[in-house]
């Protein structure tokens, strides 16, 4: 896997050198939310130096990048220093800002959200000190629904998150050798046109997980004012009886007060309602899939199937169901190259 380097030189990121003898390389990308991975190489000057201050990690293959979060050195009298470079997916730059002031977005679909935050609060922020010069908006696609949402004193990276998660969809930030760029994207259904099974020989070990610790069907969304004069809003997804589960959602900076004025009772109620639909899809039944896929089939990721598609799972115990590929784990050392798809999000 080469890997190139890219330095933070006057304001622009500069590619300095290419890394091509890691002894390991993780690289972690997920449908909403950021990924991770690290990095394990021989400890020199050079590559200690290499990742010194803000330092952007591309590839050719692939337009996801990762920034070098930390960085350790390890000794090791017998088999050399190993240099461990941690790292955050592009993504991580939402998470360096927060949405210091109140914002409200009126009857404006998810994606126009998500890129109005970003717009807000990187691309052309009140305050220019937070701007980030080489960061763009890709062009609108019209994806989601259509929201209300007031964003107070929350970190971006977690509300665009909560968000995308409720709207189902994806975000990633890429870069082309100039710009920095945000884009929503939605994964495509290839259930029954991608299928993953040992029967047929393309997926290796499985590990299946169902949780329901935090699951939550129902929310109670407390907003403005006091006692019995609080703004109080129930949301549900729809479950009934003893499969319902409820949970408190505590909105008190939840304002019907904006910029232009005070907004109608109903458009405030929907501003809660949509933050207890955000907390129910965070808290949806957590099922997955870790599998590793076997290239024997003919399935090419990036080409057959991609990050957030939905396939069909065939695991035996009659655990056949579509599945979202939320999260692609990709690992290259010395036993060579693989691909490990997590799969998730099933509809329970």
């Amino acid at each position: 896997m080469e890997i190139y380097v890219n330095k933070l030189v006057s304001g622009a990121f500069e590619r300095v050198s290419v890394l091509d003898t890691c002894i390991s390389v993780i690289w972690i990308t997920r449908y909403n939310s950021a990924g991770e991975g690290e990095l394990y190489l021989a400890a020199t000057e050079e590559t200690v130096k290499l990742f010194e201050g803000e330092t952007l990690l591309t590839r050719t293959d692939t337009d996801s990048v990762m920034l070098a979060e930390s960085v350790e050195v390890q000794t090791d009298p017998e088999d050399g220093d190993r240099l461990i470079v941690k790292l955050v997916s592009g993504e991580g730059i939402l998470k360096r800002r927060i949405v210091p002031a109140q914002k409200t977005y009126s009857s404006v679909k998810g994606e126009n959200v998500l890129k109005a935050l970003t717009a807000d609060n990187i691309i052309s922020p009140s305050d220019s000190t937070r701007a980030i010069s080489f960061f763009k908006n890709a062009a609108s696609h019209g994806l989601g629904t259509t929201i209300q949402v007031q964003v107070t004193g929350k970190n971006l990276l977690e509300k665009i998150s909560e968000i995308a998660k409720e709207q189902k969809l994806g975000f990633k930030v890429s870069w082309d050798g100039t710009w920095m760029t945000f884009d929503v994207y939605q994964g495509t259904d290839k259930t029954g046109e991608v299928i993953f099974s040992p029967d047929f020989e393309n997926l290796g070990a499985t590990n299946y997980e169902l949780d329901t610790s935090q699951h939550y069907t129902a929310a109670y969304v407390a907003g403005q004012g006091q006692g019995l004069d609080r703004v109080i809003v129930g949301t549900t997804d729809g479950t009934t009886g003893f499969e319902r589960r409820e949970t408190w959602v505590d909105a008190r900076n939840t304002s019907s007060q904006t910029e232009g004025g005070s907004m109608p009772a109903e458009e405030y109620e929907e501003i809660l309602e949509q933050q207890g639909q955000e907390v129910i899809a965070s808290h949806a039944v957590k099922v997955k899939f870790e599998g590793q896929i076997l290239d024997v089939t003919g399935y090419v990721y990036g080409v057959d199937y991609g990050l957030g598609d939905i396939v069909s799972v065939q695991t035996g115990y009659g655990l056949n169901t579509s599945a979202r590929v939320s999260e692609i784990t990709e690992v290259e050392d010395e036993n060579g190259y693989k691909l490990i798809p997590t799969l998730s999000e099933t509809e329970v």
